[in-house]
């Protein structure tokens, strides 16, 4: 059985390793992030990548969007291009049965309380195009959640927490100006919990811009014209309904690309099609 090392202990590093560890002896992750050096996940030694060269492996497992740069760190390491392998998206889950009820449990209590104050939102993203799939929505990593008032994020600042008292809260502020933020405002609420395979909820601002809105991505902004988000529709998930656009197949189809809805054999931060640049951005208006 050849020898194998995880690259990350995130969700994606965890999924390939409910796949692969009936097909490999998996002797360790490695994660580029020190403060969980040394300890476990499933009894599975956690190394900083610079340990690498410590260890006696046959290859190294990789998955989700940030594959083309864990294979670019690596190949800058000495590791040999056929070590790396990257393990197809539409191969491995995010999720888990415990991750599934516990998530739906979330969005369903989440839910009710948006339409309880009158805020708008709509599920987007990977999370909607898991729904279109016929999939749970924690089969991705998280539940993107978009709204489209800024007072509103301030008002899920204020009052979540309360409401979610069960649940881990945090807060990401921008930490530098841009063309729709300034420095201090809230880029993102995340929604967590204290479990082995942990719930993850991203709730961001879709910014007015010109005819666009904008979701801030790194340094990039996603765009969409205003339109596509002007009529939302009740979706029936299992036994409740989420907010979604009535165009929603436009709308991902701008983002993703017309054959969506078929789960790509691997997929990075490189192939958004509405991905763009502030310099291209301004080009548009």
């Amino acid at each position: 059985m050849k020898k194998a090392i995880i690259f990350s202990v995130g969700f994606a590093g965890r999924a390939i390793y409910r796949k692969a560890k009936s097909e490999y002896e998996i002797i360790g992750f490695i994660d580029n992030d020190k403060n969980i050096s040394g300890t476990k996940y499933d009894n599975i030694t956690i190394y900083h990548v610079d340990e690498l060269k410590n260890l006696d492996f046959d290859i190294i497992l990789l998955g989700g969007i940030w594959h083309s740069q864990m294979s670019e760190q690596l190949l800058s390491l000495g590791v040999s291009s056929e070590k790396i392998i990257k393990v197809a998206e539409k191969d491995i889950s995010y999720s888990t049965n415990d991750r599934e009820k516990a998530t739906d449990e979330a969005m369903k209590k989440l839910d009710e309380f948006l339409q309880v104050n009158n805020v708008k939102y709509v599920i987007h993203g990977s999370s909607l195009i898991s729904i279109l799939r016929q999939h749970s929505l924690s089969h991705v990593t998280d539940v993107d959640i978009a709204i489209f008032q800024y007072e509103n994020l301030e008002f899920l600042k204020d009052n979540l927490a309360k409401y979610l008292p069960q649940y881990d809260i945090k807060i990401v502020y921008f930490d530098k100006d841009t063309i729709i933020s300034k420095k201090g405002d809230i880029r993102q609420i995340a929604i967590s919990d204290n479990s082995d395979e942990k719930i993850s909820f991203d709730i961001f601002c879709l910014f007015p811009y010109d005819n666009y809105l904008l979701e801030t991505y790194l340094d990039k902004f996603f765009y969409f014209n205003k339109g596509l988000f002007q009529d939302i529709i009740r979706y029936q998930y299992k036994d409740f309904y989420l907010s979604i656009p009535k165009l929603y197949d436009e709308m991902l189809t701008n983002m993703y690309g017309k054959n969506y809805i078929i789960p790509p054999k691997t997929w990075s931060n490189n192939d958004y099609k509405n991905l763009i640049t502030k310099e291209e951005l301004e080009k548009l208006v």
